[in-house]
């Protein structure tokens, strides 16, 4: 319609004038124009793989039945866990740092001053040993998940025999 020609003027009537007329914003007429026809099949963006999707699932489920790894387990847990505590531990490091910023804004004298800095020090070495102990913690149980993975020693023991 916004090609079709003005018998008054002969002129294009426009794509603005159109849409004004029938009440509609040019973004509309725009997506109305892109949208995929109902006898055209909308195909996935991207490069055509060597299968199909369903195909890809299916090998990729075979895969996994073949695994002698079987879902996610134990380590899943010990990552989500540990994530969690480490998030906990930075989200008290920040409360605390804001906290001795407002004490030490409020601070009128500098022995209170020295006092407050003093006391954040003191949470601050404290936090950092709780750290020490967590982050032993985190490691042995990811040598403990790590050497799950390893069946019954085998590959040390055959690895340690062969070296002469």
């Amino acid at each position: 319609m916004s090609q079709t020609l003005s018998p008054s003027i002969a002129r294009c009537y426009g794509l603005a004038r159109v849409a004004r007329v029938w009440k509609v914003s040019r973004a509309g007429v725009y997506r109305f124009l892109t949208e995929t026809q109902p006898n055209t099949s909308a195909r996935r963006r991207g490069p055509v793989g060597a299968c199909s999707d369903a195909e890809l699932a299916d090998h990729i489920r075979q895969q996994i039945a073949a695994s002698r790894l079987h879902g996610e387990g134990y380590r899943k847990l010990t990552l989500q866990e540990t994530n969690r505590q480490w998030f906990d531990r930075a989200q008290a490091e920040a409360n605390l740092a804001s906290e001795f910023a407002s004490k030490l804004t409020a601070a009128r004298s500098i022995p209170e001053a020295m006092a407050t800095c003093q006391e954040w020090t003191s949470r601050r070495f404290e936090m950092m040993a709780e750290d020490g102990k967590h982050l032993f913690a985190d490691t042995q149980k990811f040598m403990e998940a790590a050497a799950r993975l390893v069946p019954t020693g085998s590959l040390i023991a055959g690895a340690a025999g062969t070296s002469t």
